[in-house]
């Protein structure tokens, strides 16, 4: 019989290796486009993707997800009530508990065929020891495979390993070793990557007293009167009142045999889905305490304002309960400029994006979050000369899938980048492709397309900036990525082909009326006019930078808002 091993993820890879190693000869299958780049890096052989993303819609699936995410929530809000009078739970792990919902459907559409890649094999199983948290691997794919195989009675082999651990257990050192509780600002802000250095000048310039909470993933340094960093749950047990300490064992041991119930449906194995069940409820109790020490912590006096990024990195929840509680402002900044729907309530809310957003954010509830776009500082380069005739289009594209679940059909995605590869070669103009760093798909472009490997990795060492100048038109393809900006501060034409129209939540990642959006053949119309009469570009290039540049004449520094 045949030996496959299946890697669902890239913390696979390792565990892959050393099976492989152990057997006379193998195939590797992957369901993830996105991991061929990584495997073949690893130096495994006989790698075979198979494509299952036209077995249900994405869009469709994280709906479900997302309704499905509320519903735990508000089921274990009810259930936990008389334990915390006045204070909801609900969003608090959303986006933890709508991935983990985006991520069962996704595979359990996949594994149900499971018959059609797995007959006559010896299915080698990688099991990471790691729960379901946002934006990491887990051990639900290989979990939801093995309950397939065991039902249609497919032959296999489990192996388990240790995932890179994630510390949740993890809370604000927050407790008072002062008698100073009076900042006029409270921040916390995790992923603001490219941005912070912006964001501590508008603090400094705000003359504000800062508290900031420094984040347990995706730090950044913030210029604050006072930081306050994470440390272990257990390091601050002896600081917790005897009352404090018994609320939240109480809580936690309730809330793990609630989840227990709660998610039986999609985890059938009672050892995982207690895995899973004991995580989030530690997370919940984490974040419960970082509630109870604020309150206690600004007894004395509130602070003016809350800023927060609206990257959930754990604390998000009970900062946002928080200020509704104390009814405090909160102003929420995007971590890469522009914003995505909260899963909170925006009633307490402004949210600051940059002018290019393309539609206003909305909270759990379907309502718009009141939005203001901030003056992110940049220069403007134009110039009105006749453009020369195209000789390069550059193609940039955002990642083709998150955590294993693509955006769209693979078939689709692949052939509309076809159809622009195609037509650079008929007249005869350079394509260069800027795949995502670190989630690159290499392998594919140059098996299906027949794309030079020697550009595409050039273009992906080079800094966009350098990228960007030298590209003649931009497509950026698929779902809207930043990197839009570097072309339009510099008055590079881009288009924005789609091979499937977009989901509302991500065709507002860009501004529609700046930056054309259609299908593969209605863009290459346009670049046809562009080929056809270089006037066409030259009158296209003026309009769109001064699109761009109206934009910012409403735009706000932060300062205005602290």
């Amino acid at each position: 019989m045949n030996n496959v091993i299946v890697v669902t993820n890239s913390e696979d890879i390792p565990a892959a290796l050393s099976v492989a190693a152990s057997l006379d000869d193998y195939a590797i299958y992957a369901f993830d486009p996105a991991l061929l780049d990584k495997l073949a890096n690893a130096k495994l052989k006989n790698i075979k993707f198979i494509d299952c993303s036209s077995h249900a819609s994405s869009a469709s699936i994280r709906e479900w997800a997302k309704i499905n995410a509320f519903e735990i929530e508000c089921k274990l809000d009810i259930e936990v009530k008389e334990l915390l009078p006045g204070i909801s739970i609900c969003s608090w792990q959303h986006l933890s508990l709508h991935q983990l919902f985006t991520v069962i459907r996704w595979y359990s559409n996949i594994w149900e065929n499971a018959p059609s890649y797995f007959s006559d094999c010896i299915v080698h199983v990688l099991v990471n020891s790691r729960p379901a948290y946002h934006l990491t691997c887990s051990f639900i794919p290989s979990i939801l495979l093995i309950q397939s195989l065991l039902e249609f009675g497919l032959g296999f082999r489990a192996y388990t390993y240790t995932g890179n651990p994630i510390e949740t257990d993890v809370l604000p050192d927050i407790f008072r070793d002062d008698d100073t509780c009076d900042f006029d600002i409270l921040s916390h802000l995790p992923t603001c990557f490219y941005d912070y250095n912006y964001f501590n000048s508008e603090l400094e310039a705000s003359k504000k007293s800062i508290l900031n909470i420094t984040s347990r993933i995706w730090p950044v340094q913030v210029h604050a009167t006072k930081t306050i960093n994470v440390v272990p749950f257990d390091s601050v047990l002896n600081k917790l009142t005897g009352i404090m300490s018994n609320q939240l064992s109480n809580f936690a041991e309730k809330v793990t045999g609630i989840l227990d119930k709660l998610l039986t449906p999609y985890i059938s194995s009672p050892i995982y889905r207690s895995y899973q069940s004991q995580h989030l409820a530690t997370t919940y109790k984490c974040q419960l305490a970082t509630y109870l020490l604020l309150t206690k912590y600004f007894e004395c006096k509130k602070p003016a304002k809350i800023l927060l990024s609206n990257h959930d990195a754990g604390f998000l929840g009970p900062i946002l309960a928080f200020s509704e509680s104390n009814s405090i402002p909160v102003v929420m900044v995007t971590h890469s400029k522009i914003g995505y729907d909260l899963a909170f309530k925006g009633n307490n809310i402004t949210h600051l994006t940059h002018p290019i957003q393309g539609d206003c954010v909305l909270d759990k509830s379907g309502k718009r979050v009141l939005n203001f776009s901030l003056a992110y500082p940049e220069e403007f380069n134009n110039t009105t000369n006749y453009p020369a005739r195209i000789k390069k289009i550059g193609l940039l594209l955002n990642s083709i899938s998150t955590y294993g679940v693509m955006g769209t059909s693979y078939d689709i995605y692949m052939d509309g980048i076809r159809k622009i590869h195609r037509w650079c070669v008929k007249n005869d103009l350079e394509l260069a492709i800027r795949c995502r760093p670190g989630e690159t798909i290499i392998n594919a472009l140059i098996m299906d397309i027949g794309v030079d490997l020697r550009n595409i990795e050039n273009y992906l060492t080079m800094p966009m900036t350098e990228y960007a100048q030298g590209i003649d038109v931009c497509l950026m393809y698929d779902v809207p990525t930043t990197g839009q900006i570097d072309f339009l501060k510099r008055s590079i034409p881009i288009l924005n082909p789609v091979p499937v129209d977009l989901p509302w939540f991500e065709a507002k990642f860009s501004n529609k009326n700046v930056i054309p959006r259609g299908n593969i053949d209605t863009i290459l119309d346009t670049l046809d006019t562009f080929i056809s009469d270089e006037t066409n570009l030259f009158l296209f290039k003026n309009s769109q930078f001064g699109g761009y540049v109206n934009l910012f004449k409403n735009a706000l520094p932060l300062r205005i808002f602290l």
